[in-house]
C-alpha cells in the first residue's frame, strides 16, 4: 500500500485530505508542523509528500529545501497545498522542484486526481516543468452579478488559469469589487476586454451582451464561451457547489461523530478503570457536561426512592431533587430540554438526562444553563449513550462494592467463629482443669492412700475406697455435663422441647432464677439445625441474664405461625441492655450476642434486643419454619 505524508497545521484539513486518500486506498502519515514533518518524512520515506507552506516550527519553504538536500527524501514528490496563490509564490515552488501546485480553498476530488496523476509509473530522471514550460490559459470575464462572480471565485483556485480581467457596466457589481481586492484590472466596457494581449478565452455570462462581430473584429483569433456554452458551465458550477456543501456537511457530520466516539473512548476508559462510585459520578458528569458545554450540573442518584444530589460540577449547589425533576426525568427515558421553574431547579434552562438499567432507576444528571439554549438532537442521543454507559459503570461498580462489603463480612464472621471457637475451648479447658483434672489427681492420691492403708487396717482402707467411689460418680456427673453443654443428646433423640425443659429445670435450680416456659408449636418436631440454632439461642440469651441482669425471673416462649417460628425470651432484670445511637449494642456486645444475632440470620430470620420499660431486657427471634 503506498504512504503519503500529510503536513498541515489545521487539523480539519488534515482529517478531509486523511480520509479522502484512505478512501482511495492510500496509507496515510500525519504532521502538523516543519520538523514533525521532516522527521516523518526520513523515517517513513513516503511515496508522496502533501505540504502547506505556512506551518510552525518550519514552515513549507524550510521543509522543502531540506527535503531536496537530503538524498533520501531528494526524490519523493511533493505537492504544495497552500492558501498562498500569487504567481511568485507559484514560481518559487516550481523552482524548489514541487510536482503540483494547489491553492486554497480546494477540492478533495481535485486533489485527488493530482495524487493519483503525480503516482503514475515515470522516470525518476524526468525533470520537473519550469514555471513558463507550465500551459496557461488566459482568461477575461464579461458580465458580473452573481453568475460572474461565481465564475470568477472558481477560476481563482485553478493554477493553469490566469485571469487578465474582468468587465461589468455597474460600477458597484460585487464581480468587481471582488477583483478590485484580488488586484484583477476591472473594466465598465466590456470591449476593452478584446484588446487585452494574450487573452485566449473570453467568458460572456449572459446572452447578448457582446456582438460577436465586433468581437472578431477587434480579435480574429478570440475564443468566446457564451449561449449553450456559458450555461452548462454555470450549471456545472452549480452542481459543483452543491457538492461541495454536500462535501463540507459530510465533513462535518463526520467530525462530530470522530469526536463523539473518541469522548465515548475516553469517557468509557475513564469510568471502566475505576470502581469508586464518586469518582464515576463526576467523571460522567464532566463528560456530558462538556459535549452541549453546560454551564454547571448535578448528579442525582436513587436512594431508596429519594434523590439526593452526589456530584457536582461548576458552582451548582447539592441539594435533594424535587419529585417533579425526578418524574421529568424518566418520563420519556431519554435526555429532555425543560425550563428550571418545571424542575424546580435553580437555573434557567435544564437539560435533564436518566440513568438507568432495564430493571433499576439508577439516578439521573441535571446540566444547568442560565441562559436560551438549543440542544441538537444529535447531542441528545450522545448524551443518552453516554448516561447508559455510566449507569452500566455504576451498577457495576455497586456490585463490586456490595461484594466487597460481603467479603468483609464474611471474613469479620470468620473472625468471631474462630474466636467463638477459642473462647469455647478456653472455657471447656479451664472446665476440664478445675473439675475432672482435679479429681483424677484426687483419686490418684486416695488410691495410693488405700493401698498404704489397707496394708495396715482394712476398716480404714474400705472407707476410703467409698470415697473415691463418690468422687469417681461426681466426676462423672461433670464430664456428662459438659457433654451436655457441648451437644445435648436428647436434641437429637427426645427433640427440641425436652432438650430445653431439662435445661429450663437445671438452670432454675443452679441459679434461682425463675423461668416461665411456653410453647405454642404447631409441630413438634423441627429440621435438626433449627432446633440447633433455637436452642443455642435460649442458651446463650439465659447465659447473658444470669451475667448481666440481676434478674429473679425469666420467660422463654416458643410458638408458630404465618410460616414462621417465633422465639421471645425476657427477664425482669434490674440492668438492661442498652444501644447506641447508631443502633449498635453499647454494654453486652459479646460473643454470645454476636453468636445469637448471627444464628438468626444464617436461618433467613431477623433478631430484635430491646429494653423492656420499667426493666429488663426482651429478645425476639422470628425465624422461617
Amino acid at each position: 500500500m503506498k504512504s503519503i505524508l500529510v503536513a498541515d497545521d489545521n487539523p480539519n484539513i488534515v482529517r478531509v485530505i486523511q480520509v479522502s486518500l484512505e478512501l482511495e486506498g492510500y496509507q496515510t502519515i500525519l504532521a502538523y508542523d516543519g520538523e514533525e514533518a521532516l522527521e516523518k518524512a526520513i523515517q517513513h520515506q513516503p511515496c508522496l509528500i502533501i505540504l502547506d507552506l505556512l506551518m510552525p516550527k518550519k514552515n513549507g519553504w524550510q521543509v522543502l529545501e531540506r527535503l531536496k538536500i537530503n538524498p533520501v527524501t531528494s526524490n519523493i514528490p511533493v505537492i504544495v497545498l497552500t492558501a498562498m496563490g500569487q504567481k511568485e509564490d507559484q514560481k518559487k515552488g516550481w523552482e524548489l522542484g514541487v510536482s503540483d501546485y494547489i491553492t486554497k480553498p480546494f477540492n478533495p476530488m481535485r486533489l485527488l486526481e493530482v495524487v493519483n496523476r503525480t503516482l503514475k509509473p515515470r522516470s525518476r530522471a524526468a525533470p520537473y516543468l519550469p514555471l513558463e514550460s507550465v500551459p496557461v490559459t488566459r482568461v477575461a470575464i464579461a458580465g458580473g452579478g452573481e453568475r460572474g462572480t461565481a465564475i470568477l471565485q472558481t477560476l481563482l483556485g485553478n493554477s493553469r488559469i490566469q485571469i487578465l480581467g474582468v468587465a461589468e457596466t455597474k460600477h458597484t457589481d460585487p464581480m468587481l469589487n471582488l477583483a478590485r481586492e484580488l488586484k484583477i484590472p476591472v473594466f465598465h466596457d466590456l470591449y476593452d476586454l478584446c484588446h487585452l494581449p494574450d487573452v485566449d478565452l473570453l467568458i460572456q455570462t449572459g446572452t447578448g451582451l457582446l456582438d460577436p462581430d465586433k468581437v472578431r473584429e477587434i480579435s480574429p483569433d478570440l475564443e468566446i464561451l457564451k449561449g449553450y456554452g456559458a450555461e452548462f458551465m454555470w450549471g456545472m458550477l452549480e452542481e459543483k457547489e452543491a457538492s461541495e456543501e454536500r462535501a463540507r456537511a459530510l465533513v462535518k457530520e463526520l467530525h462530530t461523530k470522530v469526536k463523539e466516539l473518541n469522548a465515548l473512548y475516553e469517557a468509557g476508559k475513564t469510568m471502566g478503570s475505576v470502581m469508586d462510585l464518586n469518582l464515576i459520578f463526576s467523571s460522567a458528569l464532566t463528560w456530558m457536561g462538556d459535549q452541549i458545554n453546560a454551564e454547571s450540573g448535578l448528579i442525582f442518584m436513587n436512594e431508596n426512592g429519594i434523590f439526593p444530589a452526589r456530584a457536582s460540577r461548576g458552582n451548582a449547589p447539592l441539594f435533594t431533587a424535587s419529585r417533579s425533576a425526578k418524574e421529568l426525568a424518566f418520563k420519556t427515558g431519554k435526555p429532555v430540554l425543560v425550563s428550571g421553574v418545571a424542575c424546580d431547579i435553580p437555573a434557567v434552562y435544564v437539560v435533564l438526562v436518566p440513568m438507568a438499567t432495564k430493571e433499576k432507576k439508577l439516578g439521573f444528571a441535571a446540566l444547568l444553563f442560565s441562559q436560551k439554549i438549543e440542544i441538537s438532537e444529535g447531542d441528545l442521543t450522545f448524551l443518552a449513550t453516554l448516561a447508559s454507559q455510566a449507569a452500566i459503570t455504576i451498577e457495576n461498580a455497586k456490585l463490586y462494592e456490595d461484594a466487597t462489603q460481603s467479603r468483609k463480612q464474611i471474613e469479620a464472621l470468620l473472625s468471631k467463629v474462630i474466636n467463638a471457637q477459642e473462647e469455647e475451648r478456653k472455657r471447656i479447658s479451664a472446665e476440664l482443669h478445675d473439675s475432672i483434672a482435679q479429681s483424677l489427681v484426687s483419686m490418684h492420691t486416695k488410691i495410693q492412700t488405700c493401698q498404704a492403708v489397707l496394708t495396715r487396717a482394712q476398716e480404714e482402707g474400705m472407707v476410703q475406697l467409698e470415697e473415691l467411689k463418690k468422687q469417681i460418680s461426681e466426676s462423672i456427673q461433670e464430664v456428662r455435663q459438659i457433654i451436655f453443654n457441648l451437644r445435648p443428646s436428647t436434641l437429637d433423640d427426645l427433640g427440641l422441647i425436652t432438650t430445653l425443659e431439662h435445661y429450663l429445670k437445671k438452670f432454675e435450680a443452679e441459679n434461682r432464677i425463675q423461668v416461665d416456659f411456653q410453647v405454642y408449636l404447631e409441630k413438634k418436631k423441627l429440621s435438626p439445625a433449627l432446633e440447633t440454632a433455637l436452642y443455642r439461642i435460649v442458651q446463650e440469651a439465659l447465659t447473658n441474664i444470669k451475667k448481666h441482669s440481676y434478674a429473679s425471673k425469666a420467660e422463654v416462649c416458643l410458638k408458630s405461625g404465618n410460616g414462621k417460628i417465633q422465639l421471645k425470651i425476657s427477664d425482669n432484670g434490674k440492668e438492661g441492655i442498652q444501644k447506641d445511637p447508631d443502633g449498635g449494642i453499647h454494654k453486652g456486645e459479646s460473643v454470645g450476642i454476636t453468636g445469637m444475632k448471627e444464628r438468626s440470620a444464617l436461618l433467613g430470620g431477623t433478631f430484635k434486643m430491646e429494653r423492656i420499660p420499667g426493666g429488663g431486657t426482651s429478645i425476639l427471634v422470628e425465624v422461617p419454619d
